[in-house]
């Protein structure tokens, strides 16, 4: 076997020698899977070194085999456990292997022949697979999610795209908002992911060859060709990429659009990027409107500006004049949306604000989301019903309108004029109808309202249906469409001339009143204006309307999914995990008309199989469904159904299939999280076996501990080497964690329930350990809390159960040290009294006439504190404090140039977040942590309001049945 190894080393060294003579002059990497080698060749080197590992260790002769062998796994990984899938199919490993040794094998690949060298976080983080992962090139599981992305974008792959790998790179990453955690740590790398999906993109051209070795290529795409789906995304993004652009040289300067270099700049500098908002008008009872504010699709802002595709994907936005919650995470990248408006906004009030924004977003936001400059509005009213904003403020006879003036603005009082009500505060508003004239007397009074009957010059869209068109001036139209218009003056003109910026159209009307059609060329996604002029007999031009173009992207159709359905699922976060999913820390909203029924499938799959492990059918829910009420479907029918929390654990991945009839479905597809550093859980009817994944590449070995529920403050350490079995080890009730440079992850093991007498193991008691009422032992008590807080829970109810009393038990622990004594006892009684009003029950920990005051305050302001975010409570908390009790914070925990104020208010967040046992509490407060801690045991009362708000505001909810955060609705951002 040793000499079939050495022959197959000789062959892959003249193989990457002369393919890094070739690609040395291209600047590109090699990668461990460009071996050249057939299916017959591949199933020979792998016979040959799984022979020799049983034996022997490896032989550093041998190193290139190794690389190939690593990267053949590396092709086949799914996000789970490479290690656990190389070992089980290398016997022999666990005796004679080394990973270290792996990782040298690439080190040297990538020093010898230019091999590709892992970059990014990712790698950081899992620094010894990234590289047989990064070798494997496109491993399968994302194959198909890099061909849904390039359908998504086969409008915009034209010549300029193509010919920068980094630029496709760039325009992939920041479509890749709703993929899978995995391909986005594939976009970190976009010059590695453009070239992957250029030579997808170019196969067949001589051009691919200097990309992609040709086989390699061939194996890619004929692995992509084996879903059917992938198949037809491919395919066609193929077919659009070859129609719009002319292949000459992947390096040249043209590669032939028919659009030359400077049309393209031209284009760019008329174009904006058509994120304004438009109001529609919607009929709510007789002569009563309510007022809706589309939100315009932001993909397209995530298409050019990769830098903001997090905040637009991850931070929510709060619309201006809106009630309620703000719009989750990621919803403006899903299409239009209309959100009702209670009180109008102010004309220089940017209408979408983003939690963690980013400069270049805020000033994008507040120069094109803005309402037009009133004070007066102007509405048609359409066939459908609703009334559409129109930006012309021009009127035409027998139509009817809808005049919206600001309160203050005198409203006219004719007879044409018809009061309505407007459920929007802020402004009023008539209902105006036009006969087949217009009297002077009435369009003097339009006039004063900058109101004008409408041009001479008639302008409509023909041919190809545009998107939309508002009837007098505005129309929306596909990227790949060319927009067709018809004109026509009622009056004699010599000529009619569209201006577009960028180039000029001129058309001369056989006579008055027929009409002529032009042709616009094709535009790029974005906002431009066309003017329209008129040319007279002698010679003058005059200026005669304008027409705004909209111009966007064609969303992709799919069979389980559409954009335009009747039924909208928004998920928060874009891109959950399994776990997350498992948790219910991932928000579901499902929007359509009321009272339909939707049903959904659950069905959860192990790695590379396509028969679920269990496939349970939901019972119907009524629509609309927001995220409280999916959290409570899912607890009820999933999480305490027996059969799925036996399945969960040994689930790879989870589908979810939302089915609303006509309304039409929609599909979520959840995977396991990809940590460096995690535990696999396995439960049988012995009992929880636990077996430790290092994948961090850490010199020294993990650190194992474990906490008892009894005693949840206390670290017992534990022997790693048990937990490295193939098989993992039985372990006992608790906390186990396991620690490793800069990872930590906790599981929750519940004791073993086979019959009644088991049932009275779930009846703990934690005690804690004594601490000095002191700023550095309540950070410690707290690092213990956001242990057990972040730690991950199988599939069992009883786990989440005992979690929840240990949490209770830390954070009065840490209240305890931090309130007094006496502030601890009346807690306890409040818990032990079975929902007695917790005013009641805790004012006696309340000292002095102050507190007690501050508190009747925030009992009478409970339901308004209610609907606030937790951030506004803070805020809210910070200035009850300030009046009742007379505190404000030393300059110790204000940061540079914040006002005392603020700083108040920074330390009621700190006690607030403390009293919910927020995660991250810690990395939050950072550098302060130690002063405000101080500052809140010199001034408990504030630590007191603090518990209270969060104690009062968790009676007046209902929890449901099961949930995974201490205290529902204070998740911070």
């Amino acid at each position: 076997m040793a000499s079939d190894l050495t022959h197959l080393q000789r062959h892959l060294e003249e193989h990457f020698e002369e393919l890094l003579s070739r690609r040395r002059r291209e600047d590109r990497p090699i990668f461990g899977l460009e071996h050249g080698l057939d299916e017959t060749e591949r199933r020979q080197l792998i016979d040959c070194v799984q022979a020799h590992i049983k034996r022997q260790r490896p032989c550093w002769d041998h190193r290139l085999v190794w690389v190939v062998y690593a990267s053949e796994f590396g092709y086949m990984y799914a996000g789970d456990e490479y290690w656990q899938t190389f070992e089980t199919q290398t016997p022999g490993w666990e005796q004679h292997g080394d990973r270290y040794w792996i990782r040298r094998c690439f080190q040297d690949f990538h020093k010898r022949y230019a091999g590709a060298k892992p970059t990014g976080p990712w790698a950081r983080h899992f620094s010894i697979i990234c590289w047989p992962i990064t070798h494997a090139i496109l491993p399968r599981d994302l194959q198909r999610q890099l061909a849904r992305i390039l359908y998504d974008l086969r409008y915009a792959l034209f010549s300029e795209t193509l010919a920068s790998p980094r630029r496709l790179g760039d325009l992939i990453a920041a479509r890749s908002w709703n993929a899978s955690s995995r391909f986005q740590q594939l976009a970190e790398e976009p010059l590695f992911l453009g070239q992957i999906a250029t030579a997808l993109l170019l196969q067949g051209n001589g051009t691919a060859a200097t990309l992609i070795h040709p086989s390699t290529l061939s194996r890619i795409s004929a692995d992509v060709d084996r879903e059917r789906r992938a198949r037809a995304w491919l395919r066609g993004a193929r077919e659009s990429a070859q129609r719009r652009v002319r292949f000459h040289n992947i390096r040249g300067q043209e590669i032939g659009h028919g659009r030359g270099e400077d049309a393209v700049e031209k284009v760019d500098a008329t174009t904006t990027l058509g994120i304004e908002p438009r109001l529609v008008l919607r009929p709510v009872g007789p002569n009563r409107w309510e007022v809706l504010l589309e939100l315009p699709d932001f993909s397209n802002i995530s298409s050019r500006f990769r830098r903001l595709k997090e905040v637009l994907a991850e931070s929510r936005c709060r619309v201006a004049g809106s009630s309620g919650r703000p719009l989750a995470r990621g919803r403006l990248l899903y299409g239009p949306q209309r959100v009702t408006l209670r009180s109008w906004p102010r004309n220089n009030e940017p209408l979408l604000a983003f939690e963690n924004s980013a400069p270049e977003l805020d000033a994008l936001l507040s120069t094109e989301c803005l309402l037009r400059p009133g004070p007066v509005w102007l509405f048609k009213i359409a066939a459908d019903g609703l009334a559409y904003e129109l930006k012309s403020a021009c009127v035409r006879q027998r139509q009817r309108y809808i005049i919206v003036v600001t309160e203050g603005t005198s409203l006219p009082t004719r007879s044409e004029f018809s009061p309505v009500q407007i459920e929007c505060s802020g402004v009023q508003a008539v209902e105006l109808y036009l006969d087949e004239t217009i009297p002077p007397e009435l369009a003097s009074v339009l006039s004063t309202l900058e109101i004008q009957p409408a041009e001479t010059i008639h302008i409509w869209p023909v041919g190809l249906a545009p998107v939309q068109w508002d009837g007098e001036g505005v129309a929306e139209w596909l990227s790949t469409e060319r927009p067709r218009l018809g004109m026509r003056a009622d009056h004699h003109v010599t000529a009619l001339t569209v201006d577009l910026g960028f180039d000029k159209i001129d058309v001369s009307p056989a006579s008055p009143g027929e009409p002529a059609f032009i042709e616009l060329p094709e535009f790029d996604p974005g906002a431009y204006t066309a003017y329209i002029y008129a040319t007279y007999d002698d010679g003058t031009t005059t200026k005669c309307r304008s027409l705004e173009l909209r111009i966007r992207e064609p969303r992709t159709w799919l069979p389980c999914q559409s954009n335009d359905e009747a039924i909208l699922v928004v998920v928060e976060p874009t891109t959950p995990t399994l776990e997350q999913l498992w948790e219910g820390k991932v928000e579901i909203q499902l929007h359509g008309p009321v009272s339909r029924k939707a049903r959904c499938d659950v069905v959860f799959l192990q790695r590379g199989s396509s028969q679920p492990l269990i496939h349970k059918k939901l019972p119907p829910i009524s629509l609309p469904v927001d995220s409280d009420k999916w959290r409570t479907h899912w607890n009820r029918h999933v999480k305490s159904d027996r059969k799925v929390q036996n399945a969960y654990d040994f689930a790879q991945s989870c589908r979810l299939l939302v089915t609303a009839g006509e309304l039409g479905t929609f599909t979520i597809i959840v995977e396991r999280e990809s940590s460096p550093l995690r535990w696999a859980v396995q439960r049988t009817r012995d009992g929880f076996f636990l077996r430790l994944l290092d994948d961090t590449g850490a010199d020294q070995v993990p650190r194992v501990s474990r906490y008892e529920f009894n005693t949840p403050d206390v670290e017992q350490l534990l022997d790693v080497e048990s937990y490295d079995k193939a098989e993992g080890t039985r372990v006992s009730a608790g906390l186990h964690v396991a620690r490793a440079l800069n990872n930590v992850r906790a599981v929750v093991i519940p004791p073993e329930v086979h019959s009644l007498q088991d049932l009275q193991d779930l009846r703990i008691e934690p005690r804690l350990c004594s601490r000095r009422r002191a700023a550095n032992d309540i950070i410690e008590l707290f690092r213990i809390v956001e242990l057990w807080g972040s730690a991950r829970v199988p599939g069992n109810v009883f786990s989440l159960y005992l979690k929840r009393i240990v949490l209770l038990a830390l954070v009065r622990g840490v209240f305890r040290l931090i309130a007094g004594e006496r502030r601890a006892e009346g807690e306890k009684k409040y818990h032990q009294s079975g929902g007695r009003p917790v005013l009641q029950c805790i004012g006696r920990a309340f000292k002095n006439r102050e507190e007690i005051e501050l508190a009747e305050a925030i009992r009478t302001r409970i339901h308004e504190l209610a609907e606030a975010s937790p951030r506004e409570r803070a805020q809210q908390l910070a200035l009850l404090s300030a009046h009742y009790l007379h505190i404000h914070p030393p300059d110790s925990v204000r940061r540079t140039g914040q006002s005392i104020d603020s700083g108040l208010q920074w330390v009621s967040e700190l006690a607030l977040r403390l009293a919910t046992a927020s995660i991250g509490t810690l990395t939050w407060a950072g550098q302060q942590l130690y002063q405000g801690i101080s500052f809140l045991l010199e001034a408990p009362s504030l630590a007191r309001a603090a518990r209270f708000v969060v104690l009062a505001l968790d009676q007046t909810t209902q929890e449901p049945e099961i949930a995974s955060d201490l205290y529902k609705g204070w998740r911070w951002e």
